[in-house]
């Protein structure tokens, strides 16, 4: 898949540095938020496979690139500091020490030169990785050495499961004008979709760190949910409910189908409300959409 600024965005160059990078070390880069979601529609559309809802609605460009770090990525010392290096030689800065990182630019984004972010996200760990630990809304390792300190975001609702994921593979111009090719992992969406079911909760009601609900937050988190639903083909649909099925259990799920009774149950609940406030849907669509949040979170 080749990737342009006209097919991607402005950060096509800066996603072919990463992949190529992450590649060539042999290490996941594991796209999640605006710009996995963006690489997974761009994908589809040149797939030309039918999906479940056709009017799929244009997706809003990123400044930044959010990694959702496997837990035994971050148990492994060399991993981390092969990650670490990647960021160095790419010309990264450290913005909050071992968990965000950026690119400086000049910041005149009308001449292509601009300044972009890398935040790393992780799952909380278990009892089978003995060796994290969470701190302060971070997960990392309990002992690191020297250059090799990296944490994850702690962010209970990145349900990692079963499911394969996407492997695409990308080409096209890096930032330095050179022919750059590497893997890109895309989670199933049935991980995406909790995610953002669980940052559109926060933004349009508020929690404990921002207590004031953030509307325009939550405009664009709900709009994300409908797109990767729209995404979706029926085989995607059928496995989104498997999926809802076997990780039931799990605290994050439970709350994802809580949010949906909540917010998304019917065209007139508030979350829906947001979702047609953002997005001009079909009601058809707005049905169809609802429907199948609705069924693969079946509680």
């Amino acid at each position: 898949m080749r990737l342009t600024e006209s097919n991607f965005g402005p950060l096509a160059s800066y996603l072919l540095d990463l992949a190529a990078a992450f590649q060539t070390r042999e290490l996941p880069l594991l796209l999640v938020g605006g710009s996995g979601l963006l690489l997974r529609r761009q994908w589809r559309l040149e797939e030309g496979v039918a999906t479940l809802i056709s009017a799929v609605p244009p997706l809003r460009t990123t400044d930044d690139f959010d990694l959702l770090l496997r837990l035994e990525v971050l148990a492994d010392a060399e991993q981390r500091l092969a990650i670490r290096q990647v960021l160095t030689e790419l010309g990264y800065q450290t913005l909050s020490p071992n968990l965000q990182f950026v690119r400086p630019g000049s910041g005149d984004k009308l001449l292509g030169r601009r300044e972009v972010k890398v935040d790393f996200l992780a799952p909380l760990p278990g009892t089978d990785t003995p060796g994290l630990k969470v701190s302060s809304h971070r997960v990392g390792a309990k002992k690191s050495g020297e250059g090799e300190s990296l944490h994850g975001y702690a962010t209970p609702e990145a349900l990692l499961t079963d499911a394969p994921p996407l492997r695409l593979m990308v080409e096209g111009t890096g930032t330095d004008g050179t022919e750059q090719h590497g893997e890109v992992l895309l989670p199933h969406p049935f991980t995406l979709i909790v995610m953002k079911l669980h940052a559109f909760r926060d933004a349009h009601l508020g929690n404990e760190r921002h207590s004031d609900p953030r509307p325009e937050l939550a405009r664009k988190h709900v709009a994300d949910v409908y797109s990767l639903v729209a995404l979706l083909t029926q085989e995607e649909e059928q496995t989104l409910g498997v999926l809802g099925q076997r990780y039931g259990q799990q605290p994050a799920t439970q709350e994802a189908a809580s949010i949906i009774k909540a917010l998304l149950s019917a065209p007139n609940t508030s979350g829906t409300l947001v979702l047609r406030e953002e997005l001009s849907i079909d009601p058809e669509d707005l049905q169809t959409f609802l429907e199948v949040l609705g069924s693969a979170f079946a509680q």
